[in-house]
């Protein structure tokens, strides 16, 4: 057998470059284990978060709508001005002139706008 003699320094050398290899590993594993842990924690929280205002806008949204006293002018806010569609085609869905649509949603634009005026004072 052919042995090597191994300096006491060479010793010490090679063991600190093992145990910091070691801690620095466990460090690593230790972080990676954390964020694992807590990630989906915080999305979890950012989300809930997300989740509440989207409701308080919804219920804040029908409030608005509900205090729209014609079921009509309820339906043309609704459809124009939140989903999006076109005057021309809620009033086909209304069986009205785009005219019309169009008069009904200055009408309670203009109430819910007086809405907001009060409520700002």
């Amino acid at each position: 057998m052919n042995h090597r003699k191994v300096n006491v320094e060479e010793i010490t050398k090679q063991e600190c470059v093992r145990i910091l290899k070691r801690i620095a590993w466990k460090l690593q594993y230790s972080s990676k284990k954390t964020y694992k842990k807590e990630c989906p924690l915080i999305q979890e929280a950012i989300g809930r978060e997300l989740d509440v205002d989207t409701v308080l806008f919804n219920i804040y949204l029908e409030e608005i709508l509900e205090s729209i006293p014609s079921n009509k002018g309820r339906y043309i806010i609704k459809h124009t001005i939140i989903d999006g569609y076109s005057e021309k085609e809620v009033a086909r869905q209304l069986n009205i002139t785009q005219q019309g649509v169009n008069k009904w949603k200055k009408k309670y634009v203009n109430q819910l706008r007086q809405q907001m005026k009060h409520l700002d004072y």
